[in-house]
């Protein structure tokens, strides 16, 4: 007959085994990538935060923030902070500043980064890009389902998407985008530098461009492929 396991000694296996699970779940969660903590910011009215200024100065890389409600600020984004919107119809109008109404500043680094299902326009009668791409390393952004507008009728900064001559590593892809302006202004506007590669577009529709001394995609950089 084989001998009764006393209750204490029952108990300590027990507590080891819950330990050694805890230690697993422990370790397991520490493994886990950053990214998957990410956070979702909205911005609207009646949400945290009523700014996309605001939203953005608590965001860290990877985190995204959700336009829920029509915004005219511009901004200089300088991590690499998602941009989207979970609802229909939104526009982020640069209006206000005769800045762009996205510039991307080098210190985002490698880091990649999207822009979905938003508008993005820059009205500004007196003038200012859409999407100004400033500074190394590039951008390494992909947008995505956008609409990318330029309805200031200004002659100054009159490009939609504006890629400085610092700008020399990453791509910017657009997938299943609307890149539309007029006849006082260029679309995607590459000013030179090293670019490796170009624009990448993806099922993207650029149209509009009809004035005589512009067009729809001009590339002044050098050893493109």
């Amino acid at each position: 007959m084989s001998e009764a396991v006393p209750l204490r000694r029952q108990k300590t296996g027990n507590m080891r085994v819950c330990m050694t699970g805890l230690l697993f779940i422990t370790v397991f969660i520490l493994l886990i990538p950053a990214a998957v903590f990410s956070a979702i910011l909205t911005v609207c009215p009646a949400c945290g935060y009523t700014s996309i200024a605001a939203t953005y100065a608590v965001a860290a890389a990877g985190d995204t923030i959700d336009i829920q409600a029509n915004c005219n600020e511009s901004l200089t984004w300088d991590k690499a902070v998602n941009v989207t919107s979970s609802l229909q119809n939104i526009t982020w109008n640069g209006a206000a500043s005769t800045a762009a109404t996205l510039t991307t500043n080098g210190t985002i680094g490698n880091t990649a980064w999207t822009i979905s299902n938003i508008t993005m326009d820059h009205s500004n009668a007196t003038g200012g890009y859409t999407i100004y791409l400033y500074n190394n390393p590039g951008p390494n952004l992909t947008i995505l389902n956008c609409a990318l507008l330029r309805s200031s009728a200004s002659l100054t900064n009159n490009c939609v998407i504006y890629a400085d001559i610092t700008w020399s590593l990453n791509s910017l892809k657009l997938t299943k985008c609307l890149v539309a302006g007029n006849n006082f202004e260029y679309g995607l506007y590459m000013s030179g530098g090293n670019i490796d590669p170009s624009y990448v577009l993806v099922n993207t529709i650029v149209k509009g461009f009809n004035g005589n001394m512009y067009s729809a995609l001009f590339d002044g950089s050098t050893n493109v492929r």
